[in-house]
């Protein structure tokens, strides 16, 4: 009984001795454009990365390949725009300050071109392969990580998602037949 008190108390000390000895955390201020510096940045890569999963998805043939030919290469965009958001998220963390997009001008455009461009590269390869059976169930898997990239983007710098929709109208039909419900959803088209 005595012993069960004692490490209790030993237990709440050290505890307590974490807690106090702890070194503070040093916060890191940036600047507004170094965050649009990091997304533009992280939008390009992401970008360049993407565009080679393209080039492989149009070496395939749309009257041979089959869902099982495309799936892996659409789940390596699934898994490089993940990557890119969960980057794109922690930067989030590191924002002091409410951005405005009118105040960034240029960079705000350029970032909405490139997300637009991937999305229309993404989109236009596989609206090649329509007639592919179950097509739309494997690129489905793209639905979320998009629409979730678009929504850390406009968090960290408003106004980028208008400028995206703006830019993917001629591409509405296509994100609803290659089963892109919440990307449509989210870009209010």
């Amino acid at each position: 009984m005595q012993f069960s008190g004692l490490l209790a108390f030993f237990i709440t000390l050290f505890a307590f001795g974490l807690l106090v000895s702890a070194a503070p955390v040093e916060e890191r201020d940036i600047d507004k454009r170094d965050i649009v510096s990091e997304v533009l940045s992280a939008v390009q890569t992401l970008q360049t990365e993407v565009l080679s999963v393209v080039d492989s998805i149009s070496l395939l043939s749309p009257i041979t390949a089959t869902a099982n030919d495309i799936l892996p290469l659409v789940d390596q965009i699934e898994s490089l725009v993940a990557g890119a958001t969960l980057n794109l998220d922690l930067l989030g963390l590191l924002k002091r300050e409410e951005l405005d997009a009118r105040q960034l001008g240029d960079l705000t455009t350029e970032i909405a071109d490139v997300l637009g461009g991937i999305i229309s590269s993404v989109t236009g390869v596989l609206g090649g392969f329509t007639g592919v059976s179950g097509l739309s169930g494997v690129t489905s898997i793209l639905d979320d990580p998009l629409s979730t990239i678009l929504t850390v983007v406009e968090g960290l710098i408003p106004g980028v998602l208008t400028i995206v929709a703006g830019l993917l109208g001629t591409v509405v039909g296509l994100l609803g037949s290659l089963g892109l419900s919440s990307l449509l959803g989210i870009l209010a088209l």
